[in-house]
């Protein structure tokens, strides 16, 4: 069994906290609907051949997440072993799991900070699928839909602001996020 604090270090050099969204629009009769979609995935990329080690530690995570490994030629790679991934993208399991793995042994490198927020993220985002229901009339396919308050949406999108702008180096905020909302600049600040 691998030890706790070797995927904590582990995923300081080389995990991702990720927060995804995509607006969407919806038009009923006269008028149109904005709405967005969140995700949240954890994640851990190596070389093809250093799999094992992803394996073990989905196995430390009992068994949650997906795990791929990508074709070398498809990607065009330098190195003949192509890429393997453990990708966690389920909420529950992330609250169940990972949260707490980071909460009791938490990261050294700047990716403690990125935790938290992305945290702050999950935890909205594991609220309002419990307020998830069912939407009539699709036959044997049942979609749900999941609906966050205003203020939520709001904590959403500044978090989804300063983690872009973590990444990337620079102020890439879509223009429809408000980063003024004060709640997640608590949130921002360790507040």
């Amino acid at each position: 069994m691998i030890h706790p604090y070797y995927i904590t270090g582990f995923t300081d050099g080389e995990g991702c906290f990720t927060i995804y969204v995509r607006k969407d629009k919806q038009q009923k009769k006269s008028k149109i609907f904005h709405y967005f979609y969140w995700k949240a995935a954890f994640a851990i990329n190596l070389r093809g051949d250093d799999q094992s080690i992803l394996k073990d530690i989905q196995k430390y995570f009992n068994g949650c997440g997906n795990f791929a490994v990508s074709n070398p030629k498809s990607l065009k790679l330098l190195h003949a072993y192509g890429q393997a991934q453990w990708q966690v993208t389920s909420i529950p399991d992330l609250v169940k799991a990972v949260i707490p793995h980071f909460e009791k042994y938490p990261l050294r490198t700047k990716k403690a900070r990125e935790f938290i927020l992305w945290k702050a993220a999950v935890l909205i985002m594991y609220e309002a699928r419990k307020r998830t229901h069912q939407i009539p009339g699709h036959g044997e396919r049942k979609f749900k839909k999941i609906t966050y308050t205003p203020e939520e949406t709001k904590q959403l999108e500044y978090i989804f602001s300063i983690l872009k702008t973590r990444v990337t180096g620079k102020k890439q905020v879509p223009k429809w996020i408000n980063p003024q909302y004060a709640g997640a600049k608590k949130i921002a600040n360790g507040n």
